[in-house]
């Protein structure tokens, strides 16, 4: 009798004070309890035994209807795209993974579909990581004036001077003048700067120019002191500069300005900028001691030129950057003609 009303207490009190469910214990160590033996689990846990993680949530990739504020407020688990700004329009609200990976439950991390990478998938990735040939940029990096809602979550590549395409995998070849078009020896075919100056120049003062080509590279010039340049010190810092990049250029000073034509090559219309601030650390590119007074520069005249690939005359070779000139024409623009049809 004793026996038998043992059993019937331990029973009761077993059925009292069941466990909930989990793995390695109650909840998986991963949630607490409840009277009725159900689980509540902690933050970044679900399932019924807590034993399952949850997934970083970002905004959204795809559009969802409902109630907005469920939709902008939905902060279940940790995203890394919480900022208003990301938050900003109303019909891409959070979602575990994006809506752009699957979660793997047993590390809480996202497994993101090929194009998307990040935390929470919250970003799209740059095809073929831009070749090494380039940069990963968000679009409105690329283009501030971007205000799409996901202007900080698209990615494209910058290419690399003398690269180009969508990856950055294509070579770009240079650029030229149409021989059947052009008069090289008009004066208005290339393009005029005008750089105004003050005479107030101290003994110290320089500046340089930067002269950007064909290719998109950005050229640094020698110093130059405004209190003691003339033309051909102006001509000789362009000329000197590495890879021929301006094989010819005319300067023109005056007291209150100083205009520069490249007659030659040259790369694309709007190329210089003078640079007057100081720069004496490791690393500048030149040294210079700056010039406190403003150097302005200006289209004075804007040529004819028009600069296309391999000058229309020859098809662009993307994997080498080398053009193949057709019969009739040489250079490495295809810019020469050898006989006249």
């Amino acid at each position: 009798m004793k026996l038998t009303l043992f059993l019937v207490l331990a029973l009761c009190v077993s059925q009292t004070f069941a466990r909930c469910p989990g793995t390695d214990g109650a909840c998986s160590g991963h949630g607490e309890c409840s009277a009725l033996d159900k689980c509540i689990c902690h933050s970044n846990f679900q399932g019924v035994g807590c034993s399952e993680r949850v997934c970083p949530f970002s905004v959204g990739w795809s559009a969802v209807h409902g109630d907005p504020v469920k939709r902008l407020y939905n902060t279940r688990g940790m995203g890394d795209s919480g900022s208003t700004a990301r938050r900003a329009d109303p019909t891409h609200g959070y979602t575990e993974c994006g809506g752009r990976g699957v979660c793997d439950r047993t590390s809480g991390e996202c497994q993101c579909d090929i194009g998307f990478e990040g935390r929470g998938c919250s970003r799209m990735s740059c095809p073929n990581a831009c070749s090494d040939h380039g940069t990963c940029k968000y679009i409105n990096r690329m283009n501030p004036s971007m205000l799409s809602w996901d202007k900080t979550m698209t990615q494209q590549c910058k290419c690399d001077p003398g690269y180009t395409g969508h990856d950055c995998s294509e070579r770009m070849c240079p650029l030229g003048d149409d021989p059947m078009k052009r008069n090289s020896n008009d004066s208005h075919w290339f393009t005029k700067y005008r750089v105004k100056h003050v005479t107030a120049y101290g003994d110290n003062d320089e500046f340089y120019f930067t002269f950007t080509d064909m290719y998109g590279h950005v050229w640094p010039t020698r110093t130059i002191k405004p209190k003691t340049m003339t033309e051909s010190q102006i001509e000789e810092a362009f000329q000197s500069l590495p890879m021929n990049v301006v094989p010819k250029a005319k300067v023109t000073v005056t007291s209150t300005h100083f205009d520069i034509q490249f007659t030659e090559g040259a790369g694309p219309a709007s190329a210089i900028e003078a640079v007057v601030a100081s720069c004496q650390t490791h690393g500048c590119q030149p040294v210079s001691a700056g010039y406190g007074g403003g150097l302005g520069v200006s289209v004075q005249t804007k040529g004819a030129r028009v600069l296309s690939v391999c000058s229309s005359r020859g098809k662009c070779d993307s994997s080498s950057g080398l053009c193949m000139c057709e019969s009739g024409y040489y250079g490495e623009d295809c810019s020469k003609q050898t006989t006249v049809r």
